[in-house]
């Protein structure tokens, strides 16, 4: 594994005159005399002049982290994709940004933030820049810290507001402009060998073609995991890198060890915000490809890009999105951390524009705030093991993307566009795993075959969970349509789930039904995410 970090230490000297002093190791810096940008990727900029001041603008443009210093002030931005996830805290002499959360556990020991410690349980991370302790802060997207001799200030530069073109309701334009944008990005990919985690979805097809398109399959090197050989991720996986040139992926069997070799690794590295059930390209990644001289090509961000979460209309009423919801349907929190959960959501939405193009709230925030907690952060994380680049992280396709007609965008319905268009050799396929959206919607077509899938989804996921139950996690149902079996391999962690939520129970944090109630294993798989979240944040509390 990369030892890879950025660490910035401002201390404020008797004229007021910040000092900075930035400690980096590997990953790419380009210094001048006031400026200096730090990213995860190549390079390829130039920094600002002396006298610029529209640090925003070159921060949304360009992935990574620029840091600004004159006599006043110091202003540290990141990127709208927190390619490289940033904490911050003060000491008694300094303040800290740095890559690196666990250099805040060096100071001591660390209070427990409990709003953020079930902001990670129930929604799968810290929501706005909150973290699992007090005095220790996370960047959220698009945003820049400001350190002057009077403190810190937080401010996001933008907003992500963007709106609709008109001019993408003509199909044909729309094509012709998101295939222009697709293929620069994939044929300014440099000459060199990589390595791509594939599966049979949209995403997958959709970076398999334009490597076809670009001619540069033949470099590619492929991968999947799945949880039993019968996994359709595995067969379609199979098709896809057939039909576009691509290697075979080689198949790696997700059991017990894969899960457990990421346990303290992720903890440490993401402050507990991402759970074990989401490490196999991690443990892929550490376990099979040695020496890592390849370059992994990650899919992270399309989702968000090409409306997952759009649902093609306009529903927008605040108190309608997932977060208050999932609040709202949980019981046993105290006033005092609810209260601060909700201004953790209120500050996501602060910035939001009902009139902008986006379908929900919901939309907004996995293009904002999730993606980055989640995919791009983990995307950092396995860039430990081997270097990443990660096309779909790109300003100019993301407004782009957001301009285009909801109805366009709903459940990633332009993807389909663009491969029944031509613009991409097309590729059809007609079965769904649990994973992904393989058609635009999973059982989209209508008729019997329709009818016949749809029932033999729900019965194969019924004898998954009750051999699972059954079992106790000890036998594996052949599921074709799971790629993951979670329930199964939460069996496993049982004893010390169970040792977890005791511990929490007995330091105040849980009472006695929560202790209860998370400490039991789930019949199917809803549920299982918290159970995860819990066992991987339990090692950073003892």
């Amino acid at each position: 594994m990369k030892n890879k970090f950025i660490r910035i230490e401002i201390t404020l000297s008797d004229t007021g005159q910040p000092i900075v002093e930035i400690k980096s190791e590997n990953l790419n810096v380009i210094e001048s005399q006031i400026f200096t940008y730090i990213s995860n990727e190549q390079v390829e900029c130039a920094l600002p002049h002396h006298d610029f001041t529209d640090t925003a603008n070159f921060s949304k443009k360009n992935k990574g982290v620029l840091v600004h210093r004159d006599k006043q002030k110091v202003k540290i931005s990141n990127d709208p994709f927190c390619t490289i996830p940033l904490y911050y805290f003060k000491t008694s002499e300094k303040i800290i940004i740095t890559s690196e959360p666990y250099d805040f556990n060096t100071l001591g020991d660390a209070d427990i933030d409990q709003a953020g410690l079930w902001e990670s349980i129930l929604f799968g991370s810290c929501l706005w820049n909150r973290t699992l302790f007090k005095g220790l802060f996370q960047l959220p997207s698009a945003s820049e810290l400001i350190v002057t001799d009077e403190g810190l200030s937080l401010e996001r530069y933008w907003d992500f507001n963007v709106e609709e073109d008109s001019s993408l309701k003509n199909e044909k334009n729309l094509i012709e402009a998101l295939d222009s944008k697709l293929t620069d990005i994939f044929t300014n990919l440099p000459e060199k060998p990589y390595l791509m985690g594939i599966s049979g979805g949209l995403d997958s097809r959709l970076s398999a073609a334009y490597l076809h398109k670009a001619n540069k399959a033949h470099l590619v090197k492929t991968f999947t995991y799945c949880s039993t050989k019968q996994s359709l991720d595995y067969q379609l996986a199979k098709k896809v890198c057939h039909h576009y040139g691509l290697k075979e992926p080689s198949l790696h069997i997700l059991n017990e060890a894969s899960y457990r070799s990421q346990l303290n690794f992720l903890s440490k590295y993401t402050c507990g915000q991402i759970g074990i059930q989401h490490s196999h390209i991690c443990s892929v990644l550490e376990s099979n490809f040695k020496p890592r001289t390849d370059t992994q090509i990650s899919n992270y961000f399309s989702d968000a890009l090409f409306g997952f979460d759009c649902s093609g209309n306009k529903h927008i009423s605040m108190g309608s999105d997932s977060l208050t919801r999932t609040l709202n349907s949980t019981d046993g929190l105290s006033m005092d951390i609810r209260c601060e959960i909700e201004a953790d959501i209120s500050n996501i939405f602060s910035g939001f524009n009902p009139d902008a193009n986006y379908s929900s709230l919901n939309e907004y925030k996995y293009v904002t705030e999730r993606n980055q907690k989640f995919h791009m952060n983990l995307a950092f994380q396995q860039s430990r093991f081997m270097d990443t680049c990660l096309p779909y992280a790109n300003s100019g396709l993301l407004e782009f993307m957001m301009s285009v007609p909801l109805p366009l965008r709903k459940h990633k319905k332009v993807l389909d566009l663009l491969f029944e268009s031509g613009a991409v050799k097309g590729f059809e396929i007609a079965d769904i795993s649990s994973r992904h959206f393989i058609a635009g919607n999973e059982f989209s077509n209508q008729g019997i075959q329709s009818l016949i899938k749809k029932f033999d989804f729900k019965l194969q996921n019924t004898l998954s969970a009750l051999i699972a139950k059954v079992t106790q996690g000890k036998m594996i149902y052949p599921n074709k349509y799971h790629t993951e079996s979670h329930v199964n391999m939460l069996h496993k962690f049982s004893g010390e789930l169970k040792v977890a939520c005791d511990s929490l129970y007995q330091a105040g944090i849980f009472n006695e039904e929560q202790q209860k109630t998370l400490s039991t294993i789930p019949v199917k798989s809803g549920g299982v995410s918290e159970r995860f979240q819990v066992l991987s944040l339990i090692s950073l509390l003892q």
